[in-house]
């Protein structure tokens, strides 16, 4: 097994794993559409669907990052770790439940351009 980190995951991001976090949601909010279908038209139904199911999968990858990075063991939202990725650029949002008394979840939004956001729940930490 690998050495595990002593410090709180906050403490444990490294600069690359800021960066790769951010180059994710670039590659989405900043989508190339260079490539045409053979047609050479953007709007066809193929190039589309070809780009969605794309797009999907990358929002996919996107919302396991925000999970593994974001998100603790007990399935919390790790604020520290979401507060320094926010120093470093990335355009992410801890919102807390409303009642805390209440079932609310929190959630963590990612915005993500012209796609809007990515919102991902964790469970409400009554403790932080």
């Amino acid at each position: 097994m690998g050495e595990q980190c002593a410090q709180p995951k906050a403490a444990c991001m490294k600069k690359d794993d800021i960066d790769a976090f951010q180059s994710k949601i670039d590659a989405i909010a900043n989508r190339n559409v260079s490539n045409p279908d053979d047609t050479g038209d953007l709007s066809s139904p193929s190039f589309r669907r070809a780009t969605d199911a794309k797009t999907q999968e990358q929002l996919e990858d996107l919302e396991e990052d925000i999970q593994e990075k974001f998100v603790d063991v007990a399935g919390f939202a790790d604020t520290r770790a979401i507060n320094q990725a926010r120093k470093a650029g990335v355009p992410i949002t801890y919102i807390p439940a409303q009642d805390p008394a209440a079932d609310d979840e929190s959630v963590i939004q990612v915005t993500l351009g012209d796609h809007g956001t990515l919102t991902v729940a964790v469970q409400q930490d009554l403790y932080r």
